[in-house]
């Protein structure tokens, strides 16, 4: 190491502390020369993290259905266990996966370094926030080289008091061994107690339709506007079709289950029901419809309906919104990744924020 002259018995396996062998104290990167016997000797560069948790993913079946498989393919998913240490060496969390998958848009089809939805057997509070939940993800953030701007725009959309912001820290994340580097850990834009606290329409939809969630087959239909929509065949609605839903713009596509288009041509996902029957698909679109109908019109006013745009969407949640998009500079905003939740009996809220990491130029 620089120079001094230590050196290893090959051929014997050991333990050893870095600082120590180095006789540096502290610091975060170090090098050591490795020389062995035959060989041209190397420099080893290890660089220390700081002082954040970390997790530890494994495949059940690394050879068939490890990284790589997960990679490959946006459905592909596998099960594993997974072992969270925080940054005082405590567990967090230490114990079997129910799915590990890719997830993403742009991230997934033009980065290598994936971004994941994992979920876990128990719900587990990973963040210290007091949220109990069984669904998490990892964002990669490979497009933002300072890994800062979608945890920056997420805590100030808290301080400005918007609803639903979703709880991120960082970790760093190795995956059947190997170190993938730093990720946001986050929870998930969803429906539910901990999340999105909207009525659950998948809840009510499980109450009239038996084995709902399996063997969805999806069919398309227009709507009373002409726009396309899909939804799941020969389900029996839930009593009240008004809310509650969580949408996704998704740039002019749709790749999810259920979702639909617009004039202005936008593609939306539902998110929440993730399979949602004819009526309720036509509902929803419809309404996204007649608020788009007023935003595009000279005074944002619909004269077919006779309501204003905040009469659909409140006003309060989309200048929010607005603001944070133009601050960071956000080339995603209002085009992709972009959400909005509606209740029962309510009018549509813009939010919750989610993937800023192409902001700020």
């Amino acid at each position: 190491y620089d120079g001094a002259a230590d050196t290893l018995n090959a051929g014997k396996t050991a333990v050893i502390d870095v600082t120590k062998l180095t006789g540096k104290s502290s610091g975060n990167s170090f090098n050591i020369r490795i020389a062995m016997k035959g060989c041209a000797p190397v420099t080893l560069h290890i660089m220390k993290s700081q002082s954040i948790p970390s997790i530890h993913l494994t495949s059940d079946n690394a050879a068939d259905a490890g990284r790589e498989y997960v990679d490959a393919v946006k459905g592909n998913a596998a099960t594993g266990t997974m072992a969270m240490t925080g940054a005082d060496g405590r567990s967090i969390y230490n114990g079997n996966l129910k799915q590990i998958k890719a997830r993403g848009n742009s991230t997934f089809k033009y980065y290598n370094k994936k971004s994941y939805q994992i979920k876990l057997e128990t719900g587990t509070d990973l963040l210290g926030k007091g949220e109990n939940v069984k669904t998490w993800v990892l964002l990669a953030g490979y497009g933002d080289a300072t890994q800062m701007h979608d945890k920056l725009i997420k805590d100030l959309a808290a301080a400005l008091g918007m609803d639903y912001v979703a709880n991120c820290s960082w970790v760093d994340l190795y995956y059947d061994g190997e170190y993938r580097g730093l990720y946001l850990l986050s929870e998930k834009n969803s429906v539910g107690d901990t999340g999105i606290n909207v009525t659950d329409m998948e809840s009510a939809y499980a109450e009239k339709n038996e084995n709902y969630g399996s063997d969805m087959i999806a069919e398309k239909a227009m709507n009373a506007y002409g726009q396309e929509y899909q939804y799941i065949a020969d389900l029996t609605e839930p009593d009240n079709i008004t809310g509650g839903y969580l949408i996704e713009r998704n740039l002019d596509t749709i790749d999810e289950i259920c979702g639909f288009y617009t004039k202005q041509g936008s593609g939306f996902n539902v998110k929440s029901p993730e399979f949602a029957g004819k009526e309720a698909m036509k509902y929803i679109s419809e309404y996204y419809q007649e608020f788009e109908d007023a935003v595009y019109s000279d005074n944002g006013y619909n004269a077919e309906t006779g309501k204003f745009y905040y009469d659909y969407c409140d006003a309060d949640s989309l200048v929010k919104v607005y603001l944070l998009q133009k601050l960071g500079y956000n080339v995603d905003g209002f085009k992709s990744s972009f959400y909005f939740y509606k209740d029962k009996d309510d009018k549509m809220y813009a939010g919750p924020v989610w993937d800023q990491e192409m902001a700020f130029g």
